[in-house]
């Protein structure tokens, strides 16, 4: 699951249902990663969230003030996808 897109595909139930497809699926394993921003990457998507979510930029770009959201957030999204990958029967590797 990447990336793990803030305030989008990071919601919990929306990360439970991908999880609960992909064991269903019958695989025996999934990651995740937190999206990071950096170079034309970041141009080309803050750009994009202007166009199309305005107001949505002052928050990721306080969020994005550095290449990797912050890292309380990202433990909080890696917590919620360890105990649903528990719940679902998949490891991380």
């Amino acid at each position: 699951m990447i990336p793990i897109v803030p305030g989008t595909s990071s919601k919990p139930s929306l990360m439970e249902r991908t999880i609960k497809a992909i064991a269903d699926h019958g695989a025996r394993f999934v990651g995740c990663n937190v999206m990071f921003l950096e170079g034309g990457t970041r141009d080309h998507f803050m750009r994009w969230l202007a166009q199309e979510y305005a107001q949505l930029v002052d928050g990721y770009a306080q969020l994005y003030a550095k290449k990797y959201a912050p890292t309380a957030y990202r433990r909080e999204v890696q917590t919620i996808v360890r105990d649903l990958q528990r719940k679902y029967g998949v490891s991380e590797r």
